[in-house]
């Protein structure tokens, strides 16, 4: 799977405007680059979400039932955490990520639907669990990160939300389990 680069620019936002202030008694370059980690999940989660969903709108086959809730259940989830991420990230004076051009360019995980396109459900929901370890593996760094710039809350908020991808995609780990799809 492509990773982009881990952070980058809210489209539109450029540091020092109005609405880019340090609220909360952030030094402003830790407010800068916090709103950077902030809109590069929202862009990791709504990339993640698009997928799922998609995947949730086509999936056929014999656990038709079963998979259908379930990524229907992770996609609400990951849906919610954008918003949870782009709630924080306007707190702290950023403009979340608004149209698909702006959350394409804050996401630093690709899509990786196309290449299971037209393969099968167990194809689709490999492709789905290896974006899901990309946004995984972002959320660590960006955790990392937060923890390093002493911004507690943005790490606390990363924390929770790697844990629920985490368990997302230990629940597809057991739908990918040999005795289960088998195409």
């Amino acid at each position: 799977m492509a990773n982009r680069e881990t952070v980058k620019r809210v489209e539109g936002h450029k540091p020092g405007q109005a609405g880019a202030k340090a609220p909360l008694g952030l030094a402003p370059e830790v407010a800068e680059e916090v709103r950077g980690l902030l809109a590069a999940t929202a862009g990791d989660l709504y990339t993640a979400y698009l997928q799922i969903k998609g995947h949730h709108w086509t999936v056929e086959g014999a656990e038709y039932r079963d998979l259908h809730l379930f990524l229907d259940e992770v996609a609400t989830d990951l849906l919610k955490g954008v918003d949870e991420a782009a709630e924080r990230l306007a707190d702290l004076g950023g403009t979340p990520p608004e149209t698909a051009a702006a959350i394409q360019e804050a996401s630093a995980v690709e899509p990786t639907v196309d290449e299971a396109r037209g393969r099968g459900v167990r194809a689709r929901l490999t492709a789905d669990r290896a974006l899901l370890q990309g946004v995984i593996d972002n959320l660590r760094d960006r955790i990392t990160r937060a923890f390093d710039l002493r911004e507690h809350a943005t790490r606390h908020l990363l924390d929770r939300l790697l844990a629920r991808v985490e368990k997302h995609a230990g629940d597809m780990d057991a739908f990918l389990a040999p005795d289960s799809l088998t195409r």
